[in-house]
């Protein structure tokens, strides 16, 4: 045991053997991400808020904790950084929402959050090796990366026989096959995670600098990434994906058009054999009636919102499904149900753009409300209250950007919007692999919203703000 762990030490770079604990802590960022929500200790729910802590939450805050004394003794050189300034009032405009939030109990969790963020982003920017951490922290975002998605296409089999661990809309019950999520709630979220990853190694790809190890990691994140049936998150890296050739190809000559096709050809590649995992396990599946066929008319329907729906004809159905079809409610031990939808599912968008609209609504219903809104975390029982169109105050807007518009009023879209071209003007010279990311996070935005189950959004952008404005700095603040 003792020369195993003399063996590993000898391979760490020198630096990660005398870094400090935080430095070592930040180091967890990327793996923590992925446990936003499974498993969590839940304290009730109250005030239109599910009171529960994860391990994400719980890392956010023993890295505050941990820096505050870093924090501390450099506060003087801190607060002369515009990036400290930038969210220091964007985070001071939720603690002042408190004030007159219609939801103080929420009001006060979210904002508490939000300081949360501003310390966990000051303690990175204040990490004495913050240049050297780069390259370690992109191989833990990859392996992680990897790691999930292997659980995800784990998930989509296993999902065949059994439903625990599984969250109640991944079942194969609804289309025949389940939806990966990992140790999120949602899929969407999981997919939302490989954002950054993918990118990072399609980046990579662009510029002809991965090895074979690399090539199968993208194809089984993209793999993963369509097992999810998020079409945000598949849209987002997509439009990213195709936006970040765009950008490579700007400095690059010959070997871009090569590279760009490779791209293209694992992220299709990807997706088709996805497409043909979910269909394999269908029809295996003992539990429903529907098979490898129905499967792959169900994605294609549900992707494209109802617009491609491919001919199933009633000769390629067996006569129990023709049966089932038929009369559904005539089920027997032999003659496993249909699956709950047959394809897209209309419902899904209705809620989100109804929700919307009513968050439209709310915010713009008179001018105070417009200007300052109905304070942090507080969306849900306006709409609720204001709109009387809601099951109650635990609904929330499903777009990011509206739900800070009803809560932060325009003052907070406005903090918001400044801070993303911050971010996007201090990672100009990284442009092709930082906006990309950017890109990808804010069409993610457009179909959820939230705070506790979106925190890798929030880490990626401190990485790459702190990174990039601390390598371009004066040598003085390093030292």
């Amino acid at each position: 045991m003792m020369r195993l762990v003399t063996n590993v030490r000898q391979h760490l770079p020198s630096w990660l053997i005398k870094a400090s604990f935080t430095e070592k802590l930040v180091l967890l960022a990327p793996v923590a991400v992925w446990f936003s929500y499974f498993p969590t200790i839940s304290f009730g729910r109250q005030s239109g808020t599910n009171l529960e802590l994860s391990i994400a939450v719980i890392y956010a805050v023993i890295l505050a904790l941990t820096g505050l004394p870093q924090i501390w003794s450099r506060r003087h050189l801190l607060w002369r950084q515009k990036a400290v300034w930038l969210l220091a009032v964007f985070v001071g405009w939720n603690l002042l929402s408190i004030i007159w939030s219609v939801n103080p109990l929420r009001s006060i969790l979210v904002s508490g959050l939000w300081s949360v963020l501003f310390l966990d982003f000051l303690v990175i920017y204040n990490l004495p090796s913050l240049k050297k951490m780069i390259s370690p922290l992109m191989r833990v975002t990859i392996t992680t990366a990897v790691v999930m998605s292997l659980l995800a296409i784990i998930q989509v089999a296993y999902g065949a026989w059994f439903d625990w661990g599984l969250c109640g809309g991944c079942v194969a019950r609804g289309f025949g096959f389940v939806r990966p999520s990992g140790f999120t709630i949602e899929p969407q979220f999981f997919g939302s995670l490989l954002i950054a990853p993918i990118l990072l190694l399609s980046y990579q790809l662009l510029q002809s600098k991965v090895t074979k190890y690399d090539v199968i990691s993208l194809c089984l994140m993209f793999m993963a990434l369509y097992l999810t049936l998020s079409r945000g998150a598949m849209y987002a890296v997509v439009a990213a994906v195709l936006v970040q050739t765009v950008l490579v190809s700007w400095r690059t000559s010959a070997n871009w058009l090569r590279s760009s096709a490779v791209v293209v050809t694992v992220l299709v590649g990807s997706f088709a054999f996805g497409m043909m995992w979910h269909g394999i396990f269908t029809q295996l599946n003992p539990r429903v009636a529907d098979g490898f066929y129905q499967s792959i008319t169900k994605s294609i329907s549900h992707l494209s919102l109802g617009k491609i729906n491919l001919p199933n004809p009633t000769s390629q159905q067996s006569p129990q499904e023709s049966t089932s079809a038929t009369s559904p409610q005539e089920v027997t031990p032999d003659s496993p149900p249909k699956a709950l939808f047959d394809g897209y599912v209309a419902r899904s968008t209705e809620e989100r753009t109804g929700m919307s609209q009513l968050a439209l609504d709310v915010w713009t219903k008179n001018p105070v409300q417009f200007l300052v809104g109905v304070g942090v975390g507080g969306a849900g029982r306006a709409i609720f209250q204001q709109s009387g169109k809601t099951s109650g105050e635990f609904e929330i807007v499903q777009n990011e950007f509206l739900s800070v518009g009803v809560e932060l009023g325009i003052v907070g879209v406005v903090l918001l919007l400044v801070l993303l071209l911050a971010l996007c003007r201090k990672t100009y010279a990284k442009k092709a692999l930082a906006w990309p990311i950017v890109l990808g996070f804010v069409l993610q935005w457009m179909f959820f919203s939230g705070l506790p189950n979106a925190l890798h959004i929030y880490f990626v952008a401190m990485l790459m703000f702190a990174i990039i404005d601390r390598v371009d700095e004066k040598a003085e603040y390093i030292s």
